[in-house]
């Protein structure tokens, strides 16, 4: 019985430590490899959006700039970057706030305006009954959201705490340990009693070959 509950527990300390492992290596593709190809994740904090973008979610941005940012004004941006020439009614931009250029968010374009002002979009939220008060201009334009994965901002978000990272790969480690120390007790104790039980076994042979003892 004892056996079959060692097995057990060593199977499931396994089987949880490969989950945690495949669900990190699998998170960091999902947050890093985008980045190769130039798409950036963002956390969805409210729900202007939602159902496309649910609060939570985890969404993916392509970078765009405003052709005058890609012709030189400033140099830092990434060449490969796509103008915002390429936004159409329907997509989905992230912008600087007007009032607050650190916060960013993310609504969806109702219509393009060209006029002497240059090139603007008129915004509204998905869950919001009115358009925005202001039209976005191009400078303003960060990126197009292209796609996005519910909940997973959440655990995102989780995540960049360093103890939540430890929580999550030093558990199904510390189980594993635990396991293979448990196991090893068990296999110094089953060497120990096999060296007591050996010379009873000799002293039923005698030390003269061809003879043993009754």
């Amino acid at each position: 019985m004892s056996l079959v509950v060692a097995v057990v527990a060593r199977v499931i300390s396994s089987s949880i430590a490969l989950t945690a492992l495949l669900a990190v290596v699998a998170l960091a593709a999902l947050l890093v490899g985008p980045r190769a190809l130039g798409v950036q994740p963002l956390i969805v904090l409210t729900g202007s959006m939602e159902p496309t973008l649910p609060t939570g979610g985890l969404a993916f941005m392509r970078p765009l700039a405003d052709p005058a940012v890609l012709e030189g004004a400033t140099p830092y941006v990434d060449p490969a970057w796509e103008p915002t020439s390429a936004i159409r009614a329907g997509d989905i931009i992230t912008f600087r706030m007007a009032r607050d250029p650190r916060q960013t968010i993310s609504h969806r374009v109702l219509a393009v305006i060209e006029d002497e002002r240059g090139r603007r979009f008129e915004t509204k939220g998905d869950a919001s009954p009115r358009a925005d008060a202001q039209p976005v201009t191009a400078d303003q334009v960060v990126g197009t959201v292209i796609f996005s994965v519910p909940r997973l901002g959440y655990v995102a978000d989780w995540l960049r705490h360093g103890e939540s990272f430890v929580i999550l790969v030093g558990a199904p480690t510390l189980l594993v340990v635990v396991g293979e120390s448990v196991k090893i007790v068990r296999d110094v104790r089953r060497a120990r009693a096999a060296r007591r039980e050996s010379p009873s076994a000799d002293r039923h042979t005698s030390r003269f070959p061809g003879v043993t003892q009754s």
